[in-house]
C-alpha cells in the first residue's frame, strides 16, 4: 500500500507541476451554473438569521424553481419574498460571488493540517 501511496503521490505531483490555471475559463464555467455554486453561501447567509432547516427550505425551494423553470438561480434567489424578507439587496449583492467564499475549506485544511502534524509526531516517537 506504501508503494501504491508513493506512486500515486509520484504521479499527483508530476501533473501538478504542469497545471495552468485560466482564470478566465474558470470563471465563465462558474457562471454556467447560474448561481447554484453558490447555494450553499446563500444558506449559511439565511441560516444565520431563520435557522439552519428554515433556510434549507428556503434554498431547496429556489433550486427547484431554478431548475423547472431553467432560470438563473441568482435570479431567483434575488427575486424571492421570502429571501428578501431575511436578506437585504447590499447582504445579496456579494453572495453570487465565488472569490468571497470558500465554504468549510478553513476548517478542512485545518483538520488535514492537525491529523499530519499528528502523524508526524507519531512517527518520531517510532
Amino acid at each position: 500500500m506504501f508503494l501504491l501511496a508513493g506512486g500515486a503521490s509520484a504521479r499527483l505531483a508530476s501533473l501538478l507541476g504542469s497545471l495552468q490555471v485560466d482564470e478566465k475559463r474558470m470563471g465563465r464555467n462558474l457562471e454556467l451554473t447560474g448561481g447554484l455554486i453558490m447555494a450553499e453561501h446563500v444558506m449559511t447567509m439565511l441560516a444565520e438569521r431563520t435557522g439552519i432547516l428554515n433556510a434549507r427550505k428556503l434554498v431547496d425551494a429556489v433550486v427547484a424553481k431554478a431548475a423547472d423553470d431553467h432560470r438563473s438561480f441568482a435570479e431567483l434567489v434575488q427575486e424571492d419574498p421570502e429571501i428578501k424578507r431575511h436578506l437585504a439587496a447590499k447582504d445579496l449583492a456579494g453572495a453570487f460571488d465565488p472569490s468571497t467564499y470558500l465554504g468549510s475549506n478553513g476548517a478542512l485544511i485545518d483538520a488535514a493540517l492537525g491529523h499530519y502534524r499528528a502523524t508526524k509526531d507519531y512517527a518520531r516517537e517510532l
